[in-house]
């Protein structure tokens, strides 16, 4: 009976021996998630709120991965990084990053600002990036602006090589509404091959109140 008593009890033994190096294994030596799948190691961003805009941009200088720098940068408050020179800087930084969540979660919290600072910031991309989607996202954020700035910034796209991000430009002036647009936009229109683009311009124009109707006979 003992010698039966010890085949019974082996392999139940083995198979729980058995289903601990499985479950080892498949979360490589570490704990798993609530998912099944081996848990995220502890990030640098804390999960609670910055206290301030000095601290949001703490965060996002020692964010070590991008969705990490990405909820940083959306921690910063728009209105106290108004009065940051660091929260430009960290936010102009992230406008050139390579990740494109990152540019654009910087180019969310610039829109709020409705700055100066914050218009140059915006302007820098069209000067700068390649990426016509995030160039059409700043012309978007430009759009809420008022004013000369605004203006200023958003005509950077009417030279773009991107019909698209032109014809954005050209859109994003006509809701800005500043006088200041008018004479790049007659300078953009002597330039432009674009038909529909064209248009668009005098379109624009005249709702700024130039007289375009000898332009358009000439469509």
């Amino acid at each position: 009976m003992p010698h039966m008593s010890w085949i019974v009890r082996w392999p139940v033994a083995s198979a729980l021996a058995l289903v601990a190096v499985m479950a080892v294994g498949a979360c490589g030596g570490r704990d798993c998630g609530e998912e099944g799948g081996p848990s995220e190691p502890s990030g640098a961003v804390s999960e609670q709120a910055p206290r301030d805009v000095e601290e949001a941009v703490r965060r996002v200088e020692v964010a070590r991965t991008p969705s990490e720098r990405r909820r940083a940068i959306q921690d910063i408050d728009e209105v106290a990084a108004v009065e940051s020179e660091d929260a430009i800087r960290v936010l102009e930084e992230a406008l050139a990053s390579e990740d494109r969540p990152v540019a654009e979660a910087a180019i969310d919290i610039l829109e709020l600002m409705e700055t100066e600072d914050a218009a140059d910031s915006l302007g820098t991309v069209l000067e700068r990036s390649d990426d016509a989607e995030l160039k059409l996202r700043s012309l978007d954020a430009l759009s809420t602006y008022e004013g000369e700035p605004a203006a200023r910034a958003a005509a950077i796209g009417l030279n773009d090589p991107d019909p698209e991000v032109r014809e954005g430009a050209v859109d994003a002036l006509l809701l800005i509404d500043d006088p200041s647009a008018v004479e790049p936009l007659w300078q953009a229109y002597r330039g432009e091959q674009d038909e529909w683009v064209r248009e668009v311009i005098l379109d624009t124009l005249e709702s700024l109140g130039e007289d375009t109707e000898h332009y358009w006979d000439e469509e």
